[in-house]
């Protein structure tokens, strides 16, 4: 059941995009991980406040109510924030080298980070029946991951021929000034081929990094092909930008 499967999704630009399911074996990993250290947790506030409590009280049932609070702000708390502040991982899921998303496979959000950890607390801690789901599933998703809509994913990127491998790193911030050499794009472009590309212009920033650069270069070697466009020029940084900056253009004049 630790064999590793591709789940294939459609984004809303039209790009096939791969991502590697995690497994059952590194989300177990993670979990014995991330279940110790909030026991470990626990443990320390127990040690540290137990003087405490025995000064505030003397009930026992208030004590066991202290220390059931404690224990839920731990194991809900815990991975609710670092999923949601690190990008989909616990301190186990990055030594696990794996990670949540969202099932379009984009970084997980507030929503989806609570929704999963709060159903965590039943089929996980109180049912114990999380990983009957997740050796059923196709997606290998246990209940929460149905609730909030997400999946666990490998980070392990998944290599795909480019023209170049480019790091969206070396993308300079600013707009492209010099046009490219080629001219008449409007001729051989169409209008869905240029939503497709201005769409992902403005929303790669929300893809995870390693994704964002995989879906860039699969456009720029699709556009380089597609409209016979120089090797000089598709090797430029900002080619994409100026292909859909010369489109506008072209279509005004053309317009005019």
């Amino acid at each position: 059941m630790d064999i590793r499967s591709i789940h294939r999704i459609q984004t809303v630009e039209n790009m096939p995009l791969e991502i590697e399911l995690a497994g059952i074996g590194p989300r177990v990993i993670a979990f014995i991980i991330d279940f110790t250290l909030m026991c470990l947790f626990l443990a320390l506030v127990g040690f540290l406040g137990a003087p405490a409590l025995k000064l505030i009280s003397n009930s026992t049932n208030e004590v066991m109510q202290y220390v059931g609070l404690a224990s839920f702000l731990i194991f809900f708390g815990y991975p609710f924030l670092t999923e949601w502040l690190w990008n989909g991982r616990t301190l186990g899921k990055f030594i696990a080298k794996i990670r949540v998303v969202r099932n379009n496979g984009q970084p997980l959000g507030f929503w989806e980070a609570f929704g999963r950890n709060l159903f965590r607390v039943l089929d996980v801690y109180l049912a114990g029946i999380g990983l009957l789901p997740m050796m059923l599933s196709k997606q290998e998703k246990r209940f929460g991951d149905y609730v909030a809509g997400t999946l666990v994913t490998s980070v392990q990127k998944i290599q795909k021929p480019t023209v170049k491998n480019l790091s969206l790193d070396e993308l300079p911030e600013a707009e492209p000034s010099e046009p490219l050499s080629t001219t008449g794009l409007t001729r051989q472009m169409t209008l869905e081929e240029y939503e497709l590309l201005q769409a992902f212009l403005s929303r790669r920033r929300g893809f995870f990094k390693e994704n964002a650069e995989s879906l860039h270069n699969d456009l720029r070697t699709y556009f380089q092909q597609r409209l016979h466009v120089s090797e000089e020029d598709s090797q430029d940084l900002l080619f994409l930008e100026k292909l859909c900056k010369q489109y506008q253009a072209e279509t005004r004049q053309h317009n005019q």
